[in-house]
């Protein structure tokens, strides 16, 4: 007898306890006698079926899910890479979260000369920053 048939069987008899024996008596072709019992059999193929496809949907969307959020933590650490890369090749600097009073004096030293050079405002502002780091730097040494 084949697992699917043998199943099914042990699930009806539990569901519908029928009275009588030979209620699961095949013609020669395997199909079940009573007609009650084939159709019984197809709609719990159906089912089966049915329920095989909801859960192969349930684990596609839970294997989608897990792909994105490694492939979110892949990027993750690609930025993390980037950042440490940035961070040792000397682009960045550590500075206070307050100026410094030298970091004060240089700044104040540039907007003097800006004004009386009569320097733009976006170079007044860069210069300042660069000096500014500058001064930082010189007091990390």
């Amino acid at each position: 007898m084949d697992i699917k048939r043998k199943a099914f069987e042990s699930w009806a008899t539990d569901k519908f306890p029928i009275a009588g024996l030979g209620q699961f008596e095949k013609h020669n072709n395997g199909t079940y006698l009573q007609r009650s019992i084939r159709n019984m059999y197809e709609a719990w193929q159906a089912a089966k079926a049915q329920a095989v496809l909801e859960i192969q949907q349930s684990q596609q969307a839970e294997i989608d899910d897990l792909k994105a959020q490694l492939k979110a933590a892949h990027d993750s650490r690609i930025e993390f890479v980037e950042y440490c890369r940035k961070v040792e090749s000397g682009d960045f600097v550590l500075v206070p979260t307050e100026p410094t009073d030298e970091m004060l004096k240089v700044a104040n030293n540039i907007l003097i000369a800006a004004y009386e050079l009569r320097i733009s405002n976006n170079q007044c502002l860069k210069r300042i920053y660069q000096a500014m780091i500058e001064a930082q730097e010189s007091t990390n040494d």
